[in-house]
């Protein structure tokens, strides 16, 4: 048998060594919390561009929990500053569970969807300059800020704990109401950067301020829409076994939670038309009777789904008629005692106005008690109690307390690539900043409108408190060239009350 010489055996050691090096440079990006263990020298001497780049912009790495954010990072167009070998950055970077409910909560469906200047402020907001910081850098406890590449600020925090005197969090400050993030993997080197990797994504947040209450007494007007058909579904082993009953006795009308073979749900129906007055609705309140509850232990929770648009024979017999299931949209819970003969309300504004501006002829509420108890209300088929069958109420806006709305132009360079904001673009009088909040209406065409590092869409508020803590921005897109954009915004006061006209917000984009 042939031999091995040593001198073959030091080769051989060698290689392994060389090849487990190698092998750590993403061994700390690995889905574990780690102590302070170094990331592998061959890091330090690359850039963190290099970094990302490397395997595929990390999606052959199997260590790599950075892949979408090396994708955010070639999107934003960010790579050239990166990757500049003089600097002394100190990143925060995301992992793709952190940078994917970003996504999801942003109202995006991948990051193909995200614009551009949307993770280009995400990245720089967590970016500092002129100093790689490690953990060993702060003191246990004090809370260090810095500002960022967006000019926000972000705060470092080292908070010890018995079994790991080196736990870093970010913008752990109580005076902010920022969410805190704790690092899950830190001070991993490279020629131009210290970066800290994080599961949370955090952005400095100023506390907002409490809103007032409104008046008890505020002029408003009313109108009242009777629910038109009212079903029960009979839950099953299987969909297959599903079954409708159109309620007719007392009892009749139950919603439940149990065992398959015996679970409840209601179905309602409700016309959808113009109000009687003319003013805005303003609140939409479902009100149901509640006769009894049986079986039940404790409180029982009820929630409400705004279901499909389909509409429906109240006599149908099968699960495949009725409208399909929606989301939740309220609550409500019933006592254990003291409820029965009662009647209950919860607020489902939202569908009921939407349907109202669409011109919709009817609404369908799902009606579901989590609760394991058997929940009766008042129907409409239930001869003796045809006074307690569901409606909903709606109510006008009140009158608005805004006296007037002063606008002036946005500027915004686009070397810059955001603008903040201010009540010296967009301001209203008669109330307090903290009870005037801006509904946006039409988003810009150039841009994007975020707020506290959140992009914001139709539908989406600002308040004019949060216009003077500087935290509203206006960013171009990479399309931009000079020209014009605009936001359409409605205001709002805190009685409900709303401004006559659409503000229209113009930008100037240099």
């Amino acid at each position: 048998m042939k031999k091995f010489g040593n001198n073959f055996l030091k080769v051989l050691v060698i290689s392994l060594i060389v090849t487990l090096v190698g092998c750590e440079k993403f061994k700390l990006l690995k889905d574990e919390d780690m102590d302070n263990v170094s990331a592998g020298a061959n890091t330090k001497n690359i850039t963190f561009t290099e970094f990302l780049k490397s395997n595929n912009y990390q999606q052959d790495d199997r260590y790599s929990v950075l892949k979408q954010y090396a994708k955010a990072v070639k999107k934003a167009g960010l790579e050239p500053l990166l990757d500049e070998a003089d600097k002394s950055f100190t990143i925060v970077a995301f992992t793709d569970a952190a940078m994917n409910l970003f996504i999801t909560t942003s109202g995006y469906t991948s990051i193909d969807d995200v614009p551009n200047e949307v993770l280009k402020h995400l990245i720089l907001n967590n970016i500092i300059e002129d100093g790689k910081f490690q953990v060993i850098d702060f003191a246990e406890n004090e809370d260090v800020g810095f500002k960022s590449l967006t000019g926000d600020s972000i705060f470092f925090k080292r908070e010890p704990i018995a079994s790991n005197p080196y736990v870093l969090k970010i913008n752990s400050v109580s005076r902010y109401a920022s969410a805190s993030a704790t690092i899950r993997s830190r001070d991993l080197p490279y020629k131009n950067a210290i970066a800290h990797v994080s599961n949370t994504i955090t952005f400095t947040k100023k506390s907002e301020a409490t809103i007032d209450n409104p008046p008890a007494d505020l002029p408003t007007s009313k109108d009242t829409l009777y629910v038109s058909k009212d079903a029960v579904l009979l839950f099953a082993a299987n969909v297959s076994g599903y079954s409708v009953s159109n309620a007719t006795g007392p009892d009749a009308f139950q919603t439940k939670t149990a065992t398959p073979t015996v679970t409840r749900r209601l179905y309602l129906q409700f016309p959808i038309r113009q109000p009687k007055f003319t003013a805005r609705v303003g609140v939409a309140t479902l009100k149901m009777f509640h006769i009894r509850t049986a079986n039940g232990v404790g409180e029982s929770q009820i929630d409400v789904f705004a279901d499909g648009k389909t509409d429906w024979f109240e006599n149908t017999t099968s699960f495949a008629d009725l409208p399909i299931m929606g989301p939740k949209i309220s609550e409500f819970k019933i006592p254990s005692s003291g409820a029965t003969n009662t009647w209950f309300g919860t607020t489902i504004s939202s569908p009921v106005i939407d349907a109202i501006e669409s011109g919709e002829t009817f609404i369908n509420i799902g009606v579901f008690n989590i609760s394991n108890s058997n929940v009766y209300f008042g129907h409409k088929e239930y001869t003796g109690n045809t006074d307690k069958k569901a409606f909903i109420v709606l109510e006008s806006t009140p009158p608005p307390v805004i006296g007037n709305v002063n606008v002036n132009v946005v500027q915004v360079n686009l070397s810059d690539f955001y603008k903040i904001i201010t009540k010296q673009n967009i301001s209203s009088t008669g109330t307090s900043d903290k009870n005037i909040k801006y509904i946006i209406t039409e988003v810009p065409k150039y841009g994007t409108v975020m707020c506290n590092g959140i992009p914001l869409k139709k539908g989406s508020v600002f308040t004019q408190h949060q216009l003077s803590q500087n935290v509203v921005k206006y960013l171009c897109n990479s399309e931009a060239t000079a020209g014009s954009d605009e936001v359409k915004i409605e205001v709002q006061d805190y009685t409900g009350g709303y401004y006559p006209d659409i503000i229209t917000l113009p930008i100037q984009i240099n």
